[in-house]
């Protein structure tokens, strides 16, 4: 799974392959009323995975990493 937050607009993408392709998931999200923390000022929104059913999650090679910005106002 790949979760890109570009400009405030959050994109999903999964792989089946290891993430030699990727296929983007149909919904893109808006988030800017919930990326800025109005109590703290806090500015950076926290990743959360969440796994059920029967079996295990495994979460590996975990990748945080800023993109280069997109210009803009």
């Amino acid at each position: 799974m790949r979760v890109t937050n570009d400009a405030n607009v959050v994109t999903w993408e999964y792989s089946h392959d290891g993430g030699r392709s990727w296929t983007l998931h149909g919904t893109r999200m808006e988030v800017s009323g919930m990326h800025h923390n109005v109590f703290g000022g806090f500015l950076s929104l926290k990743v959360g995975l969440y796994g059920t059913g029967r079996g295990a999650v495994r979460l590996r090679d975990f990748r945080y990493r800023a993109i280069p910005e997109t210009g803009g106002a």
